[in-house]
């Protein structure tokens, strides 16, 4: 397989390149289109009083909220990981690719799952931000996939920066690497680690993630501020601040407001949880197939 992968090496870099500078076209492309319908300056203004039409005030999340599923995920990693290390040295955990690590992994993403049903009772519970003017079904597929062939190549080039950056202000050491791309590699648990990292990444991740920043974050930023671009950012940031390595916080913070934006502006949480999960596929067939263009 690896010798397999090794000689599309040069086929995988031309489709790549063609991904990124398609995507970099549409997103020209939709600048064009928001200047020409007079949008460009606040692509959200008409949604400012509609996008969440019904959620703001009392039906919208609460602070409360937010810190129950916080305090629940907490608390059920911390217990489920213990029981998980019963038997492991818990040093071991901190080593990617370890058994003791996919047992954490595990354990994780029990955690998430229960959560992500709590999450889902508050959400129905509060009341589904929705577009009066919602989309057709065929728009709303559509959405994820141009959203990610245009965030792609933007976050390619910022995590370019923060690479040269990183090294500027820590000459001569090693590029932080994620636990995911070493234990891609080195995982006692061979093929079944790697279904592991990608069943997570492509369904247990998005759907979490999505969620609680797209989802309870977002929607109670609004229901507190009423702006639509504060609780954009406010999720972007948040999302992007708790995960990766110091290089992958601004790439990520940028795919934050695109799905934040897609939220508001398609009305579904399900686009932003197709268009998470296609961001994390490319990276996953990367990191599996051709690490050597992974940074």
């Amino acid at each position: 397989m690896l010798a397999l992968a090794s000689e599309l090496l040069p086929a995988a870099e031309i489709v790549d390149l063609a991904v990124m500078i398609l995507g970099a076209g549409l997103g020209a492309g939709y600048l064009l289109w928001l200047r020409r319908k007079g949008e460009l300056g606040n692509p959200l203004v008409k949604l400012q009083a509609a996008a969440f039409a019904g959620t703001v005030g009392p039906r919208g999340p609460r602070a409360a909220e937010l810190v129950l599923v916080v305090l629940l995920y907490l608390v059920l990693t911390s217990l489920l990981g213990s029981l998980a290390l019963r038997d492991e040295p818990r040093a071991a955990a901190l080593e990617p690719g370890s058994n003791a690590w996919h047992l954490v992994q595990t354990a994780d993403a029990v955690s998430r799952l229960i959560v992500i049903v709590l999450m889902v009772l508050i959400l129905r519970a509060a009341g589904a931000a929705t577009r009066p003017d919602r989309p057709a079904l065929a728009a709303r597929l559509l959405a994820p996939l141009l959203a990610v062939l245009v965030v792609l190549p933007v976050c390619a080039v910022q995590l370019k920066a923060g690479i040269v950056t990183w090294q500027w202000l820590h000459p001569g050491q090693s590029l932080p690497v994620h636990p995911v791309l070493k234990a891609a590699h080195h995982s006692a648990w061979r093929a079944w680690g790697s279904l592991q990292l990608v069943l997570f990444s492509l369904v247990v991740a998005p759907l979490a993630e999505e969620l609680f920043f797209r989802g309870l974050l977002l929607q109670a930023v609004w229901r507190w501020l009423r702006r639509a671009w504060p609780a954009v950012i406010v999720s972007a940031v948040a999302f992007g601040c708790v995960h990766g390595q110091p290089q992958d916080v601004v790439p990520l913070c940028t795919l934050g407001l695109v799905l934040g934006y897609l939220r508001l502006r398609s009305g579904s949480l399900a686009a932003c949880v197709i268009c998470h999960a296609l961001f994390n596929a490319r990276t996953m067939v990367l990191v599996l197939f051709f690490p050597d263009l992974v940074e």
